[in-house]
């Protein structure tokens, strides 16, 4: 990958955490095996959604049928919880987990944005009682990883920062993807703490939907555009190529 895109990827890597990334590539003939690595190295929090499209000097007459074959096999369609993202934000810290795709995690989901108060227990974990009961399925985990953001009762929101064996039993609600520093971020008392929704610009896009069905054309994160140029867009809830 060209340093200015690797330099790009880098410095937008925080904004892209939680989004979907499909990637276009094209060379003249080389591999674009070194390209999608670097992609995947420098956004470690984003969802690649399919194999990247590769365009060369063999194929590049029929680009137009090669990019609406690959955006046909990409799922546009989002279930709400499938795979989503939020952010976790302690102090200056912010750190990205994935929800669980359960009633629970739902529940947690449409409550957001919510900052906490959380006290300390046992040196492993911060709790919070939601003012509300959430849906609940326990069960015992048998091993609790740091990380772990569980649902004790019916309204007590726990974050784990400590990897143990237990007996509990939880509801699981998501788990943070990289719990490097999450301990230290935490500290030894009590602490705040933000839960947020992170935006994946158009909601439920689906090809022969009534996404963008107003007739206007968007961009695939969401955008109104007047005059658009070449690529690829959203009008009358389809996939256009231009």
């Amino acid at each position: 990958m060209a340093a200015p895109m690797q330099a790009y990827l880098f410095q937008n890597a925080a904004k892209l955490a939680g989004k979907q990334v499909a990637m276009i590539v094209s060379s003249y003939s080389s591999s674009i095996g070194g390209v999608v690595s670097d992609a995947t190295r420098l956004l470690p929090d984003a969802t690649f959604t399919t194999d990247a499209l590769w365009i060369n000097n063999s194929n590049r007459s029929r680009t137009a049928s090669l990019l609406n074959e690959w955006l046909d096999n990409i799922n546009f369609t989002q279930s709400s919880m499938n795979n989503e993202k939020i952010t976790v934000t302690v102090g200056d810290r912010k750190f990205i987990a994935t929800l669980k795709q359960n009633a629970t995690a739902q529940a947690f989901r449409n409550m957001l944005p919510l900052t906490m108060p959380m006290s300390e227990l046992n040196g492993n974990e911060k709790y919070y009682y939601l003012d509300s009961s959430l849906p609940t399925q326990a069960s015992s985990p048998g091993t609790i990883h740091a990380g772990d953001i569980m649902l004790y009762g019916a309204s007590c929101v726990v974050l784990f920062y400590d990897t143990f064996s237990t007996s509990y039993s939880y509801t699981p609600i998501g788990h943070i993807d990289n719990p490097a520093g999450l301990r230290e971020a935490l500290g030894t008392g009590g602490v705040t703490v933000a839960f947020e929704r992170i935006s994946t610009g158009i909601d439920r896009v689906a090809a022969d939907t009534q996404a963008g069905s107003d007739g206007a054309t968007y961009t695939i994160d969401g955008r109104r555009v007047a005059k658009p140029g070449h690529g690829i867009y959203i009008q009358n809830g389809k996939k256009i190529v231009r």
